[in-house]
């Protein structure tokens, strides 16, 4: 892969290492030295980790939100190793999933984050569904989206593309082939006022034609909306994303207050 990116006339930075979890500390390393939020999230399952990013990529550039993965509900000698350098009361961690928190509970009462208080608080996320805790990641991150993105909740490639277009502008959220999940909808609705824009990932198959006008009813403009095709390489009229006129978009500033959980050991 590197080698056909540097065909292309770029210069490529190769982030490995021998796993996927230590492979995240790697990315996180090169994102900031001082992160102020970690979201952790299984790498076992794409779904928690693709929401996670798209939250942490839209603190922008010069973000210091990184995402680093578990093995399931286990954490890793990297991830933990990494975790220890840093303090919870100034390194927000919050845990996007029940695997993420087990795995961040059991590394904690295992003393492998030795430099961590006797006593920290984290964030919890954790919905019994990729479409719940997509939402709450939403609702947790964004006051006021003026875009969102919906990509198929059983397409890796369409999560990946929607979290990567849609880094600064709004959620990640998930959807059936056919459609509109309850948890997915309601936030479109109670978002109405501020969305002007829903970028859908992925072919009919994964996405069917049905679900748009039911995305459109969310947001309470029913049939009445514009739709252009980035389908099969046919070339958009404008750009996907964007802030609505004479705005500008700022990094987000959640409010993790209602999602606080205490461990102690």
């Amino acid at each position: 892969m590197a080698s056909k990116v540097t065909s292309l006339g770029y210069v490529a930075k190769r982030l490995s290492d021998v796993s996927r979890y230590s492979t995240s500390v790697a990315v996180t390393k090169t994102i900031t030295s001082t992160p102020k939020y970690v979201f952790l999230a299984t790498g076992t399952d794409y779904h928690n980790a693709l929401a996670a990013s798209s939250a942490a990529g839209s603190m922008g550039s010069s973000g210091t939100a990184v995402v680093l993965l578990t093995d399931g509900s286990t954490m890793t000698a990297s991830v933990y190793g990494y975790l220890n350098k840093y303090s919870p009361s100034t390194t927000k961690i919050i845990a996007v999933g029940t695997d993420a928190e087990s795995a961040l509970a059991k590394a904690y009462k295992a003393g492998k984050m030795p430099h961590w208080p006797s006593k920290y608080s984290y964030y919890r996320v954790a919905g019994a569904t990729p479409q719940s805790n997509a939402m709450q990641l939403a609702d947790l991150w964004w006051s006021l989206p003026s875009n969102a993105t919906v990509a198929s909740v059983g397409s890796w490639r369409g999560g990946v593309s929607a979290s990567s277009a849609m880094t600064t502008y709004g959620p990640l959220l998930w959807t059936d082939v056919t459609s509109l999940p309850y948890d997915t909808k309601r936030y479109l609705m109670r978002m109405s006022s501020s969305v002007n824009h829903v970028a859908v990932f992925g072919g009919t198959a994964s996405v069917d034609a049905s679900v748009l006008p039911k995305i459109g009813a969310a947001i309470g403009v029913g049939t009445h909306y514009d739709y252009t095709s980035y389908y099969k390489g046919v070339a958009p009229q404008s750009t996907a994303a964007q802030a609505p006129p004479h705005s500008t978009l700022s990094a987000p500033s959640p409010n993790l207050a209602p999602l606080q959980v205490t461990a102690t050991k």
